[in-house]
């Protein structure tokens, strides 16, 4: 791991974590999570997998420094609340769908 200075840190986090690339993928996640919920809920949970799987073999969560460890967790929990939006916001479009987890 590699240490940077700490006001070079927040630059490089800062950039990281808000430019057009994230948002894309925020925005994917979240429009495929609602999609399969309304439509296709038992493809939901695989794709949740899936998607983290490949994200991580992306290193999507790779953080430079001394808190490489607490900021991937952070990333992972970032992840899961952007997939739980996505589920609620399903739920109000098509509240039926939840039947499939529930039964």
């Amino acid at each position: 791991s590699v240490e940077l200075p700490k006001d070079l840190f927040w630059k490089y986090w800062s950039e990281a974590s808000f430019g057009y690339l994230t948002f894309a993928i925020g925005f994917t996640e979240r429009a495929v999570a609602i999609v399969l919920f309304v439509f296709a809920p038992s493809a939901l949970l695989p794709f949740v997998g899936g998607w983290m799987a490949v994200k991580y073999a992306a290193r999507w969560q790779e953080i430079y420094g001394a808190r490489a460890r607490e900021e991937t967790l952070i990333a992972l929990v970032g992840t899961a609340w952007s997939l739980s939006t996505a589920v609620v916001a399903a739920y109000f479009i098509r509240d039926q769908a939840l039947a499939y987890f529930t039964k």
